[in-house]
């Protein structure tokens, strides 16, 4: 049997000599890996997160997040202003989106969004759907601004989603929250 030469050299106390090589490596056991899920399976999983459908300009829809601002139709909020039995509120707050001719044709509609615990620009807009609605009660000439926000304050008082039509005057109006694609609402 042979054996190796020694160092002459002591070592610190408490110390032990390092030992290279496979055989220290394999001593100290390993977690093993867990291989990646295929693209296709990671992709599935992604998109359960989602919702999905309906065109671009349609605001309740289209690849936006399950954790994302709820949108709520003022006709809805009864129904809406409570989550659910087990939520108090809803995760990422909510936003509650009026017709222009529910907001305009109500005689006091200050006063009945305030008894509903809502407010212009705070938690509620106005949503222009089509180009006469939009024609009707322009908000440039209200003077109002269009939302920048998600919650509140909103920062505005209005969000448009009017398609573009065959007219000279007929392009499409998107005004409120993201500029970048508008896909439904621009609430990402």
């Amino acid at each position: 049997m042979t054996t190796k030469p020694t160092s002459n050299l002591s070592l610190p106390s408490g110390s032990t000599p390092k030992s290279k090589g496979k055989a220290a490596r394999s001593a100290t056991p390993k977690t093993p890996k867990i291989p990646n899920l295929p693209k296709l399976i990671k992709d599935k999983i992604y998109k359960t997160g989602q919702t999905r459908g309906a065109d671009d300009d349609v605001i309740y829809q289209n690849r936006v997040g399950r954790n994302s601002t709820v949108l709520i139709p003022y006709a809805m909020w009864e129904k809406c202003c409570v989550p659910s039995e087990a939520n108090s509120e809803y995760e990422n707050s909510y936003i509650v989106l009026i017709s222009p001719e529910e907001y305009f044709g109500a005689d006091n509609i200050e006063a009945e969004l305030k008894s509903n615990g809502l407010a212009l620009g705070v938690n509620t807009l106005v949503f222009y759907e089509t180009r006469a609605q939009w024609n009707a009660h322009n908000p440039d000439s209200l003077g109002w601004v269009k939302a920048t926000r998600r919650r509140d304050p909103l920062g505005g008082n209005f969000v448009a989603r009017i398609s573009a039509t065959t007219s000279e005057s007929g392009g499409k109006i998107n005004h409120g929250f993201t500029t970048t694609a508008m896909k439904g609402a621009g609430i990402r």
